[in-house]
């Protein structure tokens, strides 16, 4: 049986499981929903590692009390290199449950679609680490180790983890350097840019912003454009 056949035979075990992993309201705010259901959920995924060859699986309590998973899975050849699997299992709250087509809860099929919250972000996502590794059993030839956070989408609490560590592997498990820093990148319109108005534009910079497995951060850019047509072969006073 070829790769393709053995995610396909595995395909009718995602969807209950994602059905189970949906319908815990993970959500990482104890003032919309109780504390207990995060812990729930941490604990469905350390379990579920554990049983895709993540002997070490384990809860490990983040600054904002929140619970990752932690977890490593050697590889035959020690030298090979380290692939990190990240994924978060907290979801955004529902808001206003009377706004969804279907039960925000309740893995809902519609359209050849899966509806419910986390059923993409990030649940989803899990449930795609956990089919590849079964798909690929013992046949990994690199060494993993394994991060899902539970407040990504609200305090990101792994940013205070990472910045104890050196950035590398230290052998000592995730939770000791092995979060690599996430790539963090913007483009900033600074002084003297199209932004700024009576000015023609001059450059587009790049700087470090806070992004990824720290929570959410959501952009705002305003435009303003000149009243006429710029070309190069013109020039206007005050321009």
């Amino acid at each position: 049986m070829d790769l393709r056949e053995r995610i396909a035979k595995l395909m009718n075990q995602v969807r209950p499981e994602l059905a189970e992993l949906v319908a815990i309201p993970s959500v990482a705010d104890p003032r919309l929903f109780p504390p207990d259901e995060c812990v729930r959920a941490a604990r469905w995924v350390r379990d579920a590692f554990a049983g895709a060859g993540f002997s070490d699986a384990r809860l490990a309590e983040m600054a904002d009390g929140s619970q990752a998973v932690l977890g490593s899975r050697p590889g035959p050849d020690p030298d090979a290199p380290t692939v990190l699997l990240y994924a978060h299992y907290d979801v955004q709250p529902p808001l206003n449950e009377a706004d969804w087509r279907t039960p925000p809860f309740e893995l809902t099929e519609a359209g050849g679609r899966w509806y419910g919250r986390g059923a993409a972000d990030c649940k989803g996502n899990i449930m795609m680490h956990l089919t590849a590794l079964r798909a690929l059993g013992e046949a990994v030839p690199v060494n993993l180790k394994l991060v899902v956070e539970g407040s990504e989408e609200t305090t990101g609490a792994l940013r205070p983890q990472r910045e104890r560590g050196s950035g590398r592997d230290s052998g000592d498990g995730p939770d000791r350097g092995a979060v690599p820093a996430t790539l963090r990148r913007k483009l900033s319109l600074g002084r003297g840019s199209a932004c700024d108005p009576g000015r023609a534009p001059t450059s587009v910079t790049a700087a470090p912003c806070v992004s990824g497995s720290y929570g959410v951060n959501v952009p705002f850019m305003q435009l303003q454009r000149h009243d006429w047509d710029i070309h190069a072969v013109s020039r206007e006073p005050g321009l």
